[in-house]
């Protein structure tokens, strides 16, 4: 996307066309990249703009070596977070012997997250 976007303005408006990307979710990784530099991409999972929103508007403001070593960092907090409380809830469940919950503890999990995504943007 990075690469695609720095050679090409249509890059941005595919993504645009991307079901709920919106408008706003440009304006707002443009002001975070214009604030914190290519570290600003680590916002948008905080509140709820897909990283390809970054990563087009990005080529303005970085490198890609620099932009790639970042999205490291800016993304592995999330998925640590959350393998962090279903290991939590996976321990809990095998204590007290019920860890045949944990398929549906899971969907209900995913359901509601993205519920309340879906509800939000």
């Amino acid at each position: 996307m990075f690469t695609w976007s720095a050679h090409s303005p249509q890059a941005r408006q595919v993504v645009a066309r991307v079901p709920a990307v919106s408008a706003t979710m440009f304006i707002q990784a443009e002001s975070d990249l214009q604030r914190h530099g290519v570290w600003g991409a680590c916002a948008g999972p905080l509140r709820g703009i897909p990283y390809k929103v970054y990563a087009v508007e990005a080529p303005a403001h970085s490198m890609l070596w620099v932009f790639l070593a970042v999205t490291i960092p800016a993304r592995l907090w999330r998925f640590v977070v959350v393998w962090l409380g279903f290991a939590g809830a996976g321990v809990l469940l095998r204590k007290f012997g019920r860890s045949s919950f944990a398929p549906s503890l899971h969907l209900l999990f995913w359901v509601v997250t993205y519920a309340i995504y879906w509800a939000t943007v």
